[in-house]
């Protein structure tokens, strides 16, 4: 058996404390892999905001084998600079725009960001379309039925309870077909900030388990983590177990099982 911890957070807008709380988180946890899900550039404007420099020097210094990007709709031009100060010191950043990525084992997939300026992020790789049927096919056809493991996106799919309907962060309809279509296990997002601070951190989209790790507090940060675990050749997980912290609640969920239960510990 082969695992894997993968912890994801997003919405941190360069927020000092929050940045200052996801340290500690990977220290205690030491995941294989952090994912920022949109949003952890583009700084509110509080009093204890960091630089973009101070963000990569953050970074840089969590113990983490791997770090992965999606781009959220604050992500724009700041980004051209992100890259150019992280490239030297790190090589250059994994950020996925409508693609996969080989976490091994495993596979997680990284969906656009439909709203605000993608060109910086999106470098010289193609414009994808709304409509998920032009692009991740492909996606499937690399990866196959690993493809279905993890998603993330940094807006959320509509018709959920976990983002504020007939608003600017409803979501996307085209994410939810997707989602319809495809069965994914697990979708994690953000862009929402208001569902968790009513105690509402995941829902369900037929057997898919759906997670907001929006932001609720400029103090204490809001993140999941994912642990999986494969047998070998086989391209699902095992078991997948799905914490949010800080409320320290956990699903779980076994191969050939579609039911997402409560985790004992």
């Amino acid at each position: 058996m082969e695992k894997i911890k993968i912890l994801t957070v997003t919405d941190l807008h360069q927020n000092e404390d929050l940045y200052e709380s996801l340290a500690k988180a990977v220290k205690e946890h030491q995941p294989d892999v952090l994912a920022f899900v949109g949003d952890f550039l583009d700084a509110g404007g509080g009093k204890k905001s960091f630089s973009i420099d101070d963000v990569i020097r953050a970074i840089g210094q969590m113990k983490v084998k791997k770090v992965i990007f999606i781009r959220g709709n604050h992500e724009d031009e700041n980004w051209w600079y992100f890259f150019h100060v992280w490239t030297p010191l790190f090589g250059a950043p994994i950020a996925l725009h409508a693609e996969g990525y080989k976490t091994d084992p495993g596979v997680l997939i990284g969906f656009p960001c439909l709203m605000g300026d993608e060109e910086a992020f999106r470098g010289d790789r193609e414009m994808v379309m709304a409509d998920t049927e032009t692009w991740l096919p492909s996606v499937f056809q690399q990866f196959g039925k690993s493809a279905r493991s993890l998603w993330l996106m940094h807006e959320p799919s509509t018709g959920t309870s976990l983002s504020t309907p007939n608003s600017v962060v409803q979501g996307n309809v085209e994410w939810r077909e997707a989602i319809e279509k495809y069965q994914p296990w697990l979708v994690i997002f953000g862009h929402d900030h208001r569902t968790p601070k009513k105690n509402q951190w995941h829902d369900t989209i037929g057997e898919t388990l759906c997670v907001n790790v929006g932001q609720y507090t400029p103090k204490k940060v809001h993140y999941t983590l994912v642990e999986m675990t494969f047998s070998e050749n086989q391209p699902l997980p095992e078991k997948m177990k799905v914490a949010v912290f800080p409320q320290k609640k956990s699903l779980e969920r076994e191969l050939g099982n579609g039911i997402w239960k409560t985790s004992k510990n």
